[in-house]
């Protein structure tokens, strides 16, 4: 139950190495047994009493069972039958460190080639490269946040070209995912409501209908005038000849 009150953490898994690692020291620290993970153990004195040695056991064994109290279940074997907390962690590394590189090629690889498909919203899309860049670093390999705004800008539909020119334009200050990504959310908000404008039907022309017909009727009524007033002027003239 203390263990539990105080371990506030996500446990060591397969996908999260470098962040536990960092997690666990900040708990030895904040419980006083980071002396115990060093490089060289604390070596009591030969003068030590009884009850310094039991003190020193006492958090010794605590350093230990804080480190193998935060490892998932499936991961515990790596610690079987350790009782020393730096031999503990020199296990864990170990098993990690050492296959940390071929961890990293498919994390990699899929970071790289997210695409912003048909189905996406940007929101999605970033979340996908976000998400992606967390699972190199826990695999070991930090992405600099730059390559990371990068990316956000590497698959879009040729929509936002225009958008890419400023942002590639922009100072390295400036250059940052935050940024990029709030431009790229404008962006999408201002598409999407261009595309539903667009797509929304247009509304009957019963006004240029009328229009038309009332246009045709005024012209008919304009040419019987026209016509009548034919017939008068030939019927005056021919009087006129008689």
């Amino acid at each position: 139950m203390a263990f539990a009150e105080s371990c506030n953490f996500e446990k060591l898994n397969n996908n999260n190495y470098k962040q536990w690692k960092f997690n666990i020291k900040m708990q030895l620290l904040n419980l006083g047994l980071i002396e115990f993970v060093n490089k060289q153990e604390p070596v009591l004195d030969a003068e030590a009493t009884k009850a310094d040695k039991q003190n020193f056991e006492l958090r010794k064994a605590k350093a230990v069972s804080t480190i193998c109290l935060s490892i998932d279940e499936n991961l515990k074997s790596i610690v079987y039958n350790i009782d020393s907390p730096v031999a503990a962690l020199q296990e864990i590394k170990n098993v990690f460190e050492s296959r940390s590189r071929a961890r990293i090629g498919a994390p990699r690889t899929k970071f790289l080639n997210i695409l912003f498909l048909p189905s996406d919203t940007m929101s999605s899309y970033i979340g996908k490269i976000s998400q992606a860049a967390k699972d190199l670093e826990n695999a070991g390999k930090v992405i600099p946040d730059d390559e990371i705004a990068y990316q956000m800008l590497a698959n879009l539909p040729r929509s936002y070209d225009n958008l890419l020119k400023q942002l590639y334009q922009l100072d390295d200050k400036n250059f940052t995912s935050l940024n990029v990504q709030k431009s790229l959310l404008a962006e999408y908000d201002r598409i999407t409501v261009c595309e539903k404008s667009e797509a929304r039907p247009k509304e009957p022309a019963v006004f240029s209908i009328e229009s038309a017909v009332s246009r045709k009727k005024n012209s008919t009524k304009e040419f019987k005038e026209r016509r009548k007033c034919f017939f008068v002027c030939v019927c005056v003239w021919n009087c006129w000849s008689y």
